[in-house]
């Protein structure tokens, strides 16, 4: 059993208050649930209106499908434009 881990760090430039920030997670944590089955939790910055530190975690039978889910979920967060990623990273474990 493998366990996959993708953390990013994102900057939410266009929310100005919590509430604006709340919808734009939960649509993230949303999107990513239904289309790739993950567990996703905000880590960090909870009391910051524009930033928020982000984890998303899938158990796989091999490392190479973990990987595989993790570049699709990644890939996925990049190319939506209501945030900035400035950090990430990848853990298998």
């Amino acid at each position: 059993m493998i366990i996959g881990v993708l953390e990013i760090e994102i900057i939410l430039t266009g929310c100005q208050s919590l509430k604006e920030k709340r919808m734009v997670l939960r649509s993230i944590k949303a999107k990513i649930k239904s289309k790739f089955d993950a567990s996703v939790a905000e880590t960090d910055y909870q009391d910051k209106w524009q930033r928020s530190k982000m984890a998303f975690v899938v158990v796989a039978n091999n490392k190479a499908h973990a990987e595989e889910v993790m570049q699709k979920i990644f890939h996925k967060l990049d190319s939506d434009y209501s945030f900035e990623i400035i950090k990430h990273n990848f853990d298998y474990k």
